[in-house]
């Protein structure tokens, strides 16, 4: 018995052996070769940029037209509260105003993507922040305060402007008009144009 559990041992031992010896190393490194991963790191760098302008150039074509009937319904708004003096005698102006300022900005923001240039995508969102601020102060009937947050709404929608014109040179030279302001008065406080001082509420750019 003694010598049947010695060959078993012998066996199991030899087995043992056999199935470490026959585990093998792999041979070679787990780096890629550097010149390859610059090419690789270079074309993926191209492939973002050209995405990143396409991106740009989709707001910047849905923004523009959307900011012009912003504005444009806005500065009518505001020129019937000039002339009234009163939320109530504008016949539902500044509701219109109101609904394009919202549909204007759902129909941006949709377009900011992460592939957005950065001060882009910044600059439209300041955009859109003054004018829910805007459309805010008409909802609470407001006067005294539309012609400053009119006047930074206004700097938003220029400074959107002018980006786009990197990948849009025809929105350079898109007017830089202003709202009209609401005329100052102890009734509601509207003013004219904001690039110079007036009585009246300014109209926004178209």
């Amino acid at each position: 018995m003694k010598s049947i559990r010695v060959i078993l041992a012998t066996m199991l031992s030899v087995g043992a052996v056999t199935s470490v010896v026959g585990c093998q190393t792999v041979d070679g490194t787990a780096s890629a070769p550097s010149n390859q991963v610059s090419a690789y790191r270079a074309e993926q760098s191209s492939i973002a940029a050209v995405r990143s302008r396409a991106q740009a150039i989709a707001l910047c074509e849905q923004a523009i037209p959307s900011m012009a009937s912003m504005v444009r319904e806005y500065n009518a708004f505001i020129k019937a509260l000039n002339k009234t003096q009163s939320y109530a005698k504008v016949r539902g102006l500044d509701t219109k105003a109101r609904e394009q300022l919202a549909l204007g900005a759902n129909e941006i923001r949709p377009k900011v993507t992460d592939d957005l240039p950065a001060d882009l995508a910044d600059s439209v969102r300041e955009f859109l922040s003054a004018g829910a601020s805007l459309n805010n102060l008409i909802g609470a009937k407001q006067s005294a305060q539309l012609n400053s947050v009119a006047a930074v709404w206004t700097r938003e929608r220029q400074a959107t402007i002018d980006l786009c014109a990197r990948y849009i040179p025809a929105a350079s030279t898109t007017p830089r008009s202003t709202p009209r302001k609401v005329p100052t008065s102890s009734k509601t406080a509207p003013s004219t144009s904001i690039s110079r001082p007036s009585t009246s509420v300014p109209a926004a750019p178209s």
